[in-house]
């Protein structure tokens, strides 16, 4: 994921731009940053089962929210986050995306997460 991102300072640049989230997430002890063959296969096989059509016809009564950063490499730069967010459109009228300008993966950790917290409170609130 790296590779969009001249010249790195880190193996993880994709995650963040903020510099001083991403040092703590490198420097901390208990931050996972291998993954094991066990885990990944477990996400693989999430991700199949959710993209299958009756998995995603059985959501059309339930609130989706998609976020993501406008530089995230994993959600192919908004491309790939939309094309999913259109299949689950299909059947279910109460999706909602936002993307985040100059935030990456982890938009959490990016200089933009008040906003995003503050969006997923009022988001939360209006769907409950």
């Amino acid at each position: 994921y790296n590779k969009h991102f001249k010249p790195t300072r880190t193996q993880f640049d994709w995650l963040c731009k903020d510099e001083v989230a991403l040092d703590d997430y490198i420097n901390d002890p208990v931050t996972a940053k291998f993954i094991t063959p066990g885990m990944f296969m477990d996400l693989l096989d999430g991700m199949a089962r959710a993209s299958k059509k009756s998995s995603i016809r059985n959501t059309k009564n339930i609130p989706i929210l998609f976020v993501s950063g406008k530089e995230d490499p994993v959600g192919d730069f908004t491309k790939g986050v939309k094309k999913v967010a259109n299949m689950f459109k299909k059947y279910n009228s109460d999706v909602t995306t936002r993307f985040y300008p100059n935030a990456r993966h982890a938009v959490m950790h990016e200089k933009c997460k008040d906003d995003v917290i503050s969006f997923l409170n009022f988001w939360i609130n209006k769907h409950i």
